[in-house]
């Protein structure tokens, strides 16, 4: 069976996650932080450690940040342990009661008490003590503030039990505690990078999606173009594939549009600004046409940088919908080198 996408050249990355399995199966606890821009695959990588963790017979507990839902205390406690049977004592904890599901109210508001970080961990402790546990959490940066306090505790209650935590993070992603995730961050036994795939890694994913062997020349544009990102290589490839009808760039503008709102108010404006503008723009002169300060503006790209969103596909994506004359022609570099398709 051929390899998930977001997890073609990734092999590194899998086999850390294997390791860390191998370590908690064996009483070692580990808490893994996977980070990585939009597309880059940290939510296939989850799911795949998801998937080992189950083969190789853990407890597997899942939930997802909601950035929604980042303000409802307890959100994500309430999601990893939907089919866990709390204890007794939770009784005398009214927001861990009402997480759990033990009660009709909602959790109030307020940092997380050490009584109900201890009926958390006591929780956890019973079913490791039954079989290996793994709690994996994806978009940790907009779990709610108390869930990711407890997440950042777990390194030391874990270390010498059969639990592996795995949390993703987005990075350059508004979150909801930023120090408490620098608490979760500094705290991980490993820490996974997704960076840029390497030029094989993006060959073997171009060569899957297109069936067929590709010239050096081309997967070097190709991985330029999209900034190494698996999802933009994607996109950017089925672009000018024949089992793929049209262009593919809009598909990704809702998704970028809506964590553009969520990094800052002037995002979409400073995203829309270089991509229409192009290279030759100067923070000042953007900073004056978006109604914002040069140094707020050079924060909101650093963190546009570290999300992805600075390649050259998705600086066209931006152009494909804001001027006519860019359609014609997305990308005449790889255009000039597509190889034959099956079927041409």
């Amino acid at each position: 069976m051929a390899a998930k996408p977001g997890l073609v050249g990734r092999d590194r990355e899998t086999a850390a996650l294997a390791d860390a399995l191998t370590a908690a199966a064996g009483g070692d606890g580990h808490l893994v932080v996977a980070t990585g821009g939009l597309g880059a695959g940290k939510t296939a990588l989850l799911t795949t450690a998801r998937e080992l963790a189950a083969r190789h017979g853990f407890t597997v507990l899942a939930a997802r940040g909601s950035y929604l839902e980042r303000e409802l205390p307890f959100g994500v406690v309430s999601r990893l342990f939907v089919c866990v049977q709390p204890g007794e004592e939770v009784q005398h904890l009214p927001r861990i009661a009402a997480a759990l599901g033990q009660s009709d109210s909602l959790a109030e508001p307020g940092p997380v008490t050490l009584p109900e970080l201890h009926v958390l961990h006591r929780a956890l402790a019973r079913m490791a003590a039954e079989r290996p546990v793994a709690v994996v959490v994806d978009d940790a940066q907009w779990a709610d503030q108390p869930s990711l306090q407890w997440l950042s505790t777990l390194p030391h209650r874990i270390e010498h039990l059969p639990i592996f935590v795995l949390a993703g993070v987005g990075a350059g992603e508004a979150c909801t505690g930023p120090q408490t995730l620098e608490e979760l961050l500094a705290a991980g036994t490993t820490e996974i990078r997704l960076d840029e795939l390497s030029f094989d890694g993006a060959r073997a994913l171009i060569e899957q999606e297109l069936r067929r062997s590709v010239e050096d020349e081309f997967v070097a544009l190709c991985r330029a173009e999209a900034g190494g990102n698996p999802l933009l290589l994607l996109n950017l490839v089925r672009a000018y594939s024949d089992h793929v009808e049209g262009l593919t760039a809009p598909a990704l503008l809702p998704t970028v549009n809506v964590r553009l709102r969520r990094l800052s108010p002037h995002a979409p404006d400073a995203l829309h600004a270089l991509a229409v503008l192009g290279g030759e723009v100067t923070l000042p002169r953007v900073a004056e046409l978006i109604g914002t300060e040069p140094c707020e503006l050079a924060g909101t790209i650093a963190a546009l940088r570290r999300m992805g969103l600075l390649s050259p596909t998705v600086l066209w994506c931006i152009r494909w919908c804001a001027t006519p004359c860019a359609r014609s022609s997305p990308s005449p570099s790889v255009r000039t080198c597509t190889p034959p398709l099956p079927g041409c």
